[in-house]
C-alpha cells in the first residue's frame, strides 16, 4: 500500500478545513490508521537505533471538527484557525509543552536498528510525535501527524490516507544529554516543526 508523505517544514497545515459529510461517515470512523516512522542518518553519524518515540493523541474529531482532547484543551488553540505558518508553529510549541509540564502520557516506542518504529491501530484524531529518550541520536523535532490524511487519489475510503509515514527534522544534540530533559527544549521559537496536512477538504461556501 503506497503511504502518503507530505512533510512540511515550514508549516503549511490547512485546517479551517471541516466537511461534515467527509468526516462523519461511520466507515471512516471505524478505520483505524498507522504512523511509520523513519529517522534518517544524523549528520554525525550517531546511532538512530533505540530512539525512544512518544506518541500523543492531540486533537480528534467532533461535530466536524478538529477539537484538542482532555488536558491539552487548556491551550486554548482553535485547531480550525489555524491558516499560516506562524500560528500552526506557536500552536505546535503550546501544545508540545503543555503535553510535557502535565506529563501527558502516551504511546512509547523504540527505534529498530535501522531508525525505524510503527505506531499502529491508531483512531482518527490529531497526534503529537515527541522524542521521549534520543539516547545517542539528534535532537528531534516534535511533529503533529493527521491520521488520516486527504489524498484525492487515493482509492482508499473517501479519498483518505489512514497508512502515513514521516522523517522527523532532526539536528545534532551536542549540548543535549542522554536520558534528562533537554529535548523537552524542542518547541523553542525558530524551530522547524513537521506537520502533515490533514483528511479534511475545506468546506465550501456558496457564492
Amino acid at each position: 500500500m503506497r503511504k502518503i508523505i507530505i512533510v512540511v517544514f515550514i508549516l503549511v497545515f490547512s485546517v479551517g478545513f471541516v466537511s461534515k459529510n467527509t468526516v462523519n461517515t461511520e466507515e471512516t470512523k471505524k478505520t483505524k490508521g498507522s504512523i511509520a516512522v523513519y529517522l534518517e542518518e544524523s549528520r554525525n553519524k550517531t546511532s538512530n537505533s533505540d530512539v525512544a518515540l512518544k506518541l500523543i493523541k492531540a486533537g480528534e474529531i467532533a461535530d466536524g471538527k478538529y477539537v484538542l482532547t482532555g488536558e491539552l484543551k487548556t491551550c486554548g488553540i482553535d485547531l480550525n484557525e489555524l491558516e499560516t505558518a506562524d500560528k500552526m508553529q506557536k500552536a505546535a510549541e503550546s501544545i508540545f509543552r503543555e503535553a510535557s509540564a502535565k506529563k501527558i502520557s502516551g504511546i512509547i516506542k523504540h527505534t529498530d536498528s535501522s531508525g525505524y518504529v510503527k505506531f499502529e491501530n491508531l483512531e482518527n484524531g490529531i497526534y503529537l510525535l515527541a522524542a521521549e529518550d534520543i539516547n545517542k541520536y539528534d535532537n528531534i523535532s516534535p511533529a503533529l501527524i493527521a491520521v488520516p490524511v486527504f489524498d484525492e487519489e487515493s482509492s482508499e475510503t473517501n479519498g483518505m490516507k489512514y497508512d502515513i509515514a514521516v522523517y522527523p527534522k532532526h539536528w545534532p544534540a551536542t549540548a543535549a544529554k542522554t536520558g534528562d530533559n533537554s529535548n523537552c527544549e524542542l518547541y523553542m521559537s525558530g524551530l522547524a516543526v513537521i506537520v502533515f496536512i490533514p483528511l479534511i477538504k475545506k468546506a465550501k461556501t456558496g457564492g
